[in-house]
């Protein structure tokens, strides 16, 4: 039956269909935002090109008690001048398994008074860490070694966030400022690793660990473009030291499955 052009809808009918037109509205946003779930993560291959980096390379060099893998990396040890990214607990440990262990390893060779605690402990602004603080994912600790400095970097574990997009974008954040650091103190190379591919990767609340560990690695180039951007004329060398290779043992798959650096200078 149609309505006559001039009947008025009771008030209480006009209300429903208002929010069935809001709810309408609502549900069409959200088939259209790709905000709306921060969990969705494109598993594109992320491809880093020459051109977006200068002084940059890329290594597969493991830490090991000599200076050895320094000299792999074309770093004096003697020189001072030198930052070794190191992928750490909240807590600072010293000792342990994966790049931590490692790096501790070599501080306990390289230093016989170095054997349980790391040397000179502080805060990017210089305080001192007591015994007890933890840091939060995103941010980093400096101890002092032979070849300059240590970054101590907490990346994000799986089991922290509830979406992806805030462990991407507490990496980039975590590797921009340890640029800067580097940059800003003078220092001549920084090696940086990855943090967060390997036992902190995990699924977690709507993604799968292979989405988090693709954002992990969105957030570290997306911090390393964002220092680009912000010092286009820098000298500071940095190499991407086994970028891939946490992830190539846990999950046996090629160095361009999450990450294509094939454009980049590898050092041999």
């Amino acid at each position: 039956m149609k309505l006559p052009v001039n009947m008025k809808l009771p008030v209480k009918t006009n209300l429903v269909i208002i929010v069935c037109l809001l709810i309408m509205v609502g549900c069409s946003s959200s088939n259209t935002n790709p905000n709306t779930n921060p969990n969705t993560n494109p598993q594109a291959l992320l491809v880093l090109q020459a051109s977006d980096v200068t002084h940059t390379s890329v290594a597969d060099v493991d830490v090991v008690k000599s200076d050895s893998w320094l000299e792999e990396l074309n770093i004096d040890p003697a020189a001072g001048a030198a930052v070794v990214v190191n992928a750490q607990n909240n807590d600072i440990s010293f000792g342990g398994s994966g790049l931590n262990g490692a790096l501790t390893g070599y501080v306990a060779w390289k230093d016989l008074s170095q054997k349980t605690a790391w040397k000179n402990l502080t805060l990017p602004s210089g305080t001192k860490i007591p015994g007890d603080k933890k840091i939060h994912y995103g941010y980093y600790a400096i101890s002092d070694i032979n070849f300059g400095k240590i970054y101590q970097a907490v990346g994000p574990m799986a089991s922290e966030v509830q979406y992806v997009q805030t462990a991407t974008e507490s990496v980039q954040r975590l590797y921009y400022d340890m640029l800067m650091k580097a940059d800003g103190d003078g220092k001549k190379v920084i090696v940086l690793c990855a943090v967060s591919t390997s036992i902190f990767a995990g699924g977690g609340k709507g993604f799968t660990e292979e989405e988090f560990i693709h954002g992990i690695y969105q957030g570290m180039i997306s911090g390393l473009l964002q220092y680009e951007k912000a010092k286009p004329s820098h000298t500071l060398q940095i190499i991407l030291n086994n970028w891939d290779h946490d992830t190539r043992k846990k999950f046996g798959k090629t160095r361009t499955q999450y990450i294509d650096l094939s454009a980049l200078p590898y050092l041999k």
